[in-house]
């Protein structure tokens, strides 16, 4: 399974603006890293239990957390 996340500025009233460049390259990592970790769960976490899952989901969560405060 390959899953993709695309960085994109929705306003309040539901338009998009353009994303400033250093922001997108600051959070592309952390989208990589989300789509990633989403895929996983998705497909191949399938093969541990609940508690190796949770595990992996709260250790990788707590990277993206720490990638995306380092991005902004």
């Amino acid at each position: 399974m390959r899953i993709t996340v695309t960085i994109r500025q929705v306003r309040d009233d539901g338009t998009e603006a353009e994303v400033d460049e250093d922001l997108a390259a600051a959070l592309e990592e952390s989208a990589e890293q989300f789509a990633g970790l989403a895929g996983w769960a998705g497909d191949e976490s399938r093969y541990l239990d609940h508690a190796e899952r949770e595990k992996a989901l709260t250790d990788e969560g707590r990277e993206l957390q720490r990638r995306l405060l380092q991005a902004t």
